[in-house]
């Protein structure tokens, strides 16, 4: 399903891409920075940073992706409960 596929799309860009390449942005940084007060600012920018973005992910994921996911398989228990149910039913394909 596209819906399925969305939120694990979703999911794998925050541990495969977003991790790693802000982790490297803020070892990059730390090693230039010649204060701690600097570090320590440029640390909280960045958890900030990764907090909203998680929470933005969150949020598509919730307020979106699964009530629409939960609307399909909504659908799909009332079409299997249809009296005309045993009929086979076409579906286009979509790949």
């Amino acid at each position: 399903m596209k819906i399925t596929a969305r939120i694990a799309l979703l999911r794998r860009n925050l541990i495969l891409f977003l991790i790693p390449s802000v982790l490297g942005f803020l070892l990059w940084q730390l090693l230039l920075s010649h204060t701690i007060k600097m570090a320590a600012v440029l640390i909280a920018a960045v958890v900030l940073l990764l907090a909203g973005v998680f929470w933005f992910y969150r949020r598509k994921v919730g307020k979106e992706l699964k009530p629409e996911l939960e609307e399909i398989d909504q659908e799909l228990a009332e079409l299997s409960n249809h009296p005309g149910a045993d009929q086979a039913v076409s579906m286009p394909n979509e790949f």
